[in-house]
């Protein structure tokens, strides 16, 4: 079975660690086993879910990413409202010209909570960065600080949405 490459194993770890949804937890679980090898029945056995069900989970990785397991809960809106993404857009820009090119986690939460009065888990800050066309990569961070990431801008020309 085929599986992208989106994120580092490491990162698919972290996230399936940090969520409390069963349901989104065992499609990232999913996602990590297919990478290291395991074909569909065995997975699904382990997981204890339908083989058709972790087939379109890793459909729907291969389309986009983490985005694509954790964007399919049900639910409502996103915690920024979309009428402030371009807005919100605009200040990590800013943060990424400022800052040499990359903007870590702590200083998106910090904008999202000061400019926009809203708070992200650092799951839902990768999430809503990845929604928005970053992308993300690992510091090169001390010891005390391994989980933190950096956001880079991804693809010229996205914020013409």
């Amino acid at each position: 079975m085929h599986v992208e490459d989106h994120e580092p194993i490491s990162e698919l770890h972290r996230c399936a660690r940090m969520n409390t949804d069963r349901l989104i937890v065992d499609r990232i679980t999913a996602v990590i086993q297919a990478r290291e090898g395991k074909i569909a029945r065995e997975i699904a056995a382990d997981i204890g879910r339908h083989i058709s069900a972790v087939q379109e989970w890793i459909r729907w990785y291969n389309e986009r990413g983490i985005c694509g397991l954790i964007d399919r809960q049900q639910g409502g809106p996103t915690t920024l409202p979309r009428s402030h993404e371009k807005a919100f857009m605009a200040c990590i820009d800013k943060g990424i010209e400022d800052d040499v090119g990359s903007v870590d986690e702590e200083a998106i939460c910090k904008i999202l909570k000061e400019k926009f009065d809203v708070q992200y888990s650092p799951l839902g800050v990768f999430t809503l960065m990845h929604r928005l066309g970053y992308k993300w990569r690992p510091s090169k961070s001390s010891p005390d600080d391994v989980h933190r990431n950096t956001f880079i801008e991804a693809v010229q020309n996205q914020h013409s949405r």
